[in-house]
């Protein structure tokens, strides 16, 4: 019982820290961000390079990859991202009405302050906040695991089957993949650990 109630203890705590910068409809606003960037990208070969967080340009001075790393859109292919970002707000507006909107924006920092963490762990290989939007993926798989997708608006499936294929292809990359990559993997299953570990230690208990 004490294992399962720290982790909570320490998301009450973050809480009060997080409160004074909370963004409501934080999904919203990193969809529009990603929006504005894939128009300026499609007229601007270069501008997602210079938007990776590549943490020795960071200590150079380009301090704004710190933020706009996390702006870059998943896909350049309209219809793909369309459907990514369909996704993205569907699941991340789900999440906010059932955790509420300061513990979701927690949620999301901590991924993003890991992913930073990562990038200077690989200080000359480029990061993004890819990773960090599966993570929020696996946390709505995990509250909805019977929530029925129309993949491709075509396909009826149970999003918990493309969870499972999720962290398959996570634990591929943290075994195969470069260093860049296994860390952004691990910072984007840093925070779903700490959200869910009491959960998933009393469903590994039962």
């Amino acid at each position: 019982a004490s294992y399962t109630t720290k982790p909570m203890k320490l998301l009450d705590r973050l809480d009060r820290i997080v409160r004074p910068v909370v963004i409501p409809n934080l999904t919203v606003v990193i969809i529009v961000l990603q929006v504005v960037v894939f128009l300026f990208a499609s007229g601007d070969a270069g501008l997602l390079k210079r938007a990776e967080l590549t943490w020795s340009a960071v200590m150079a001075g380009e301090v704004w990859r710190l933020l706009t790393c996390i702006m870059i859109p998943p896909t350049l292919n309209p219809i793909f991202l369309l459907f990514a970002l369909y996704l993205f707000h569907l699941m991340g507006s789900a999440l906010e009405q059932t955790w509420g909107t300061v513990r979701y924006n927690l949620f999301f920092y901590l991924g993003y302050f890991l992913t930073i963490a990562s990038a200077a762990l690989s200080p000359n290989d480029p990061a993004t906040g890819i990773f960090l939007q599966g993570s929020i993926f696996l946390a709505f798989a995990t509250y909805f695991p019977r929530f029925e997708l129309r993949l491709f608006f075509i396909l009826p499936v149970q999003v918990r089957w493309l969870a499972y294929l999720q962290a398959l292809g996570y634990g591929i990359t943290i075994v195969a993949a470069p260093l860049s990559y296994k860390l952004m993997t691990i910072a984007a299953l840093g925070n779903y650990i700490i959200f869910f570990s009491p959960l998933l230690w009393t469903k590994a208990m039962a």
